[in-house]
C-alpha cells in the first residue's frame, strides 16, 4: 500500500530554493501554506527559507521522513538515494530518466528504490494534491476538497485540470501526476483511491501501462466508478507516448476489451475529460434520469437526437408530473420529455416548471433561447436557487454570454450546444 505516502506526517523538499520562480520553491512554500505535519528544507547552501531551517542533507534531519519531494537534478536524486536510510517515500519532480532515453539511470533508480524499500512516484512527474491534509507537491495552486480523484499520466495536461478546476470550482480528493512510473503505477494508486473515504470517482489520463496483469486486478476490484482517457491510439501516437514517459501505448484494441470487461468507463477526448470532472462534481457518479425543459421546439428535438446518438435514454414523464404541468403551462406545450414549455417562457414559468420536476437521482436540463419575453439572465438568476437539480444550454451569442458567464461563475454545469451536453451526459445516464 501506499497510503503513507499519500498521507505522510513529516515531509522534506530536497531541493528547496530561495528564488521564488525555482519549482523547490513554490513546493516548499505550497507545503507550508497547507500541510500541519512536520516540513523540512533540504539546501546546503542557505540556512532558512520562508523561515524554514535548512538542512545541508537528508541524513541530517534524525528522525524517519515519511516523504522526500526531489527538485534536483536526476544525478543528484541518485547520488541522494544511494546515500539516505530515513525515507520512506519518494515523489521525484526531477526529469532525464527513461523518458530521455537514459534508461541506466531509471534502471539504477528502480534498483535503489527496491533495495532500500523506498516507494517511489515518479520520475519526471508533476507530484501531487491531498487537499483534504492541506498536502500540495506540485508547482499549481491547491484545489478545493472535493470527491473526485484525478490521475495524470502527463504532467502538462494535470496542470491544465488543475487550472481548469480552479476556474469551474471543482473540488478533488487526490490530484496524482505518475510521470515514467519506475514503481508506483496506476494499479498501486487505483488500489489505494479504492479505499480511500474521500474519494467517490476517479477520472484517469492514461498513455500505456507497463504491468496491465497488476492493472487489471486492481481495477476488477474497484467498487467506484473509473473513467479513463486513452491516448496513443493510433501509431503516431503511441510513438510519442514512448517518447513523452517511456511508455509503451500498446495495442488500442487491447486496452478497449479490457476497459469493456471491467466496466471501465472511456471518455473520448480531452474536453470530456474536464466536462466529465464538473459532471461528477455537481451529480456525483451515480446513474441520473435526464429531464429536458425547454422554450424552443427546435432544441428539444434536436436534443432528443442527440440523446439518441449517444445513447442517453430520456424516460417518459409520469402521469402526475404531466398533470401538474398541465396546471401551470399552455395547453399546447408537448407533454414530453423534453418538455418543450412554448417560446414565450417567462422566467418566472421556467422556475415553475423545475420545481415541478426536481427529484433525487435527476438531472434537469435547461435549455434557453434568446426570445424577448424570456430574459436569459433572469432565467440563470432563477436557476441558481436549483443548481444542484440543473445543468443549462443556452443557445445563442452576446445576449447569452452574461447568463452564462454567472451560471458557471456560481458552479452549474453550462454547455453552449445541446448535442454538446448529450454527448457529457451519457456519462451518467441511466
Amino acid at each position: 500500500m501506499v497510503k503513507s505516502l499519500f498521507e505522510p506526517k513529516s515531509i522534506a523538499v530536497i531541493g528547496a530554493s530561495r528564488d521564488e520562480r525555482k519549482v523547490g520553491h513554490i513546493i516548499l512554500k505550497n507545503l507550508k501554506e497547507g500541510f500541519k505535519g512536520k516540513l523540512f528544507a533540504v539546501n546546503p547552501f542557505a540556512d532558512k527559507i520562508l523561515g524554514i531551517k535548512c538542512y545541508e542533507s537528508l541524513e541530517e534531519i534524525n528522525e524517519k521522513i515519511d516523504l522526500g519531494v526531489f527538485a534536483v537534478k536526476a544525478e543528484v536524486v541518485i547520488e541522494i538515494l544511494e546515500r539516505v536510510e530515513n525515507l520512506k517515500n519518494a515523489v521525484i519532480i526531477s526529469s532525464g530518466f527513461g523518458e530521455v532515453g537514459n534508461v541506466e539511470l531509471e534502471e539504477k533508480l528502480i534498483e535503489i528504490g527496491k533495495r532500500k524499500g523506498i516507494r517511489i512516484l515518479g520520475p519526471n512527474c508533476f507530484g501531487y494534491q491531498n487537499p483534504w491534509l492541506g498536502i500540495n507537491t506540485t508547482f499549481s495552486k491547491m484545489c478545493s476538497k472535493g470527491k473526485i480523484a484525478i490521475v495524470s499520466q502527463s504532467g502538462a495536461l494535470g496542470a491544465a485540470f488543475i487550472d481548469f478546476a480552479l476556474s469551474q470550482n471543482i473540488g478533488i480528493s487526490k490530484f496524482v501526476s505518475v510521470g515514467n512510473m519506475v514503481d508506483v503505477d496506476f494499479a498501486d494508486i487505483i488500489e489505494y483511491l479504492n479505499k480511500d473515504k474521500e474519494t467517490e470517482g476517479i477520472l484517469a489520463y492514461l498513455e500505456g501501462l507497463k504491468d496491465g496483469r497488476k492493472f487489471f486486478r486492481a481495477v476488477r476490484k474497484l467498487k467506484k466508478k473509473l473513467f479513463i482517457l486513452k491516448a496513443g491510439k493510433s501509431r503516431k501516437g503511441a510513438e510519442t507516448a514512448k517518447t513523452h514517459t517511456g511508455a509503451l501505448a500498446g495495442e488500442y484494441l487491447v486496452y478497449q476489451g479490457i476497459f469493456r470487461q471491467l466496466g471501465v468507463k472511456e471518455l473520448s477526448c480531452i474536453e470530456d475529460f474536464f466536462w466529465v470532472a464538473k459532471l461528477l462534481n455537481n451529480f456525483g457518479n451515480g446513474k441520473r434520469e435526464i429531464i429536458g425543459i425547454t422554450n424552443a421546439g427546435g432544441c428539444a428535438t434536436l436534443f432528443a437526437d442527440a440523446c439518441e446518438r449517444y445513447g442517453v435514454r430520456l424516460k417518459d414523464l409520469g402521469k402526475k408530473e404531466i398533470e401538474r404541468l398541465n396546471k401551470i403551462l399552455p395547453k399546447m406545450w408537448n407533454k414530453r420529455n423534453p418538455a418543450d414549455i412554448v417560446g414565450d417562457a417567462t422566467p418566472e414559468r421556467f422556475e415553475k416548471v423545475i420545481e415541478s420536476l426536481r427529484r433525487k437521482n435527476r438531472i434537469l436540463v435547461v435549455m434557453v433561447t434568446p426570445q424577448q419575453m424570456t430574459n436569459p439572465k433572469e432565467v440563470a438568476r432563477r436557476i441558481l436557487k436549483y443548481k444542484k437539480d440543473c445543468c443549462c444550454v443556452f443557445v445563442g451569442g452576446k445576449e447569452m454570454e452574461e447568463a452564462k458567464e454567472r451560471l458557471r461563475k456560481e458552479g452549474v454545469l453550462c454547455f453552449d450546444w445541446v448535442d454538446e451536453c448529450a454527448r457529457i451526459l451519457r456519462y451518467v445516464s441511466k
